[in-house]
């Protein structure tokens, strides 16, 4: 079985910048104690994806039904090591992709869906007071209603070694921004492949070379790697250039 590897795009007008506390790496050591930026999904939208305030971090609504969810006759579908690349749509417009979080499966729960719409079984207990429970209602209220996986990142341990072991992260760079990657820098197949889907934002299928060469860039250009326990302070941040 081989795993499906995607881009997806979303539009900056539903991402959210805030201030937060979070544990990162950072020239190769942990750092727990970490303040700065993070772009995020707006948050309480009802669309977080990914959702990047539990452990482990989710995914399940946002394009998801466009993508390959089950096994198929080429055996290629969304499976355990599987990498999705969360990006900005606004910025492909203008030929740059432009990752705020890389995310690694894995584990790919089932929503049950008879006799009737239910969580999968590892979260049928969570409290409904708590922000996941808020996040994951949101099919039960009629938005989303065709859910099928809720899909679990990889996350960062001490044993991991960043090349053998991809795991999940929000990429920053050198200016405290998104990663962001000129299509120049990608070969002109991927470039192609990606012209074609960025009218519509369609999630883009890459093969395990294109997500290969997209995940060692962004190794390249991120200097922080925002790995967990992410804290947000909801605070607007003032925008360069105000006063």
């Amino acid at each position: 079985m081989d795993q499906a590897h995607y881009i997806i795009f979303h539009p900056d007008k539903a991402r959210q910048a805030i201030n937060a506390k979070a544990t990162v790496i950072e020239n190769g050591q942990v750092n727990t104690t970490w303040e700065g930026k993070l772009c995020v999904d707006s948050i309480d939208n009802g669309n977080e994806d990914p959702f990047v305030f539990s452990d482990p971090w989710l995914y399940s609504y946002c394009h998801a039904t466009q993508l390959r969810r089950t096994p198929r006759e080429d055996g290629i579908y969304l499976q355990k090591e599987s990498v999705i690349f969360f990006a900005s749509g606004d910025c492909a417009n203008k030929a740059h992709l432009t990752i705020d979080t890389v995310f690694v499966i894995e584990n790919a729960l089932r929503w049950t869906k008879k006799p009737k719409l239910a969580l999968p079984k590892k979260y049928r207990g969570i409290n409904k007071n708590s922000p996941l429970w808020n996040r994951l209602r949101f099919p039960f209220c009629g938005q989303h209603a065709s859910v099928t996986h809720a899909f679990e990142a990889r996350h960062y341990t001490n044993q991991d070694t960043e090349v053998e072991d991809p795991f999940s992260y929000l990429p920053i760079d050198e200016d405290s921004d998104r990663v962001t990657i000129p299509f120049g820098e990608l070969t002109k197949e991927l470039v192609a492949k990606i012209n074609k889907k960025i009218r519509g934002k369609y999630p883009v299928l890459l093969s395990c070379y294109e997500k290969q060469q997209i995940y060692q860039l962004i190794e390249t250009k991120a200097v922080t790697k925002v790995i967990g326990n992410i804290n947000c302070d909801l605070k607007p941040i003032e925008k360069k250039g105000t006063e």
